[in-house]
């Protein structure tokens, strides 16, 4: 693993746990700031509850993440 590889795998990591800011919270999607997954439509719109194969998901991107990402932890 390089160190630019490395330095963004941490990023990606750590933006993943912040919450988002509940007085100002952000445009769009409330989860495209620490989202893998994201792209410009998510911080530019919100997404609408819609269903798919496995459940009802407000994500523009439901199709492509793959289902364990999408659902709760049995524990």
């Amino acid at each position: 693993m390089t160190q630019s590889l490395f330095i963004e795998t941490v990023e990606k990591t750590v933006k993943s746990l912040e919450v988002p800011n509940l007085v100002y919270p952000p445009s769009g999607c409330a989860f495209h700031p620490r989202c893998p997954y994201a792209t410009n439509s998510c911080s530019e719109e919100c997404p609408t509850l819609r269903k798919v194969s496995h459940g009802l998901v407000a994500c523009h991107h439901a199709e492509r993440i793959p289902k364990w990402h999408l659902t709760a932890s049995s524990n």
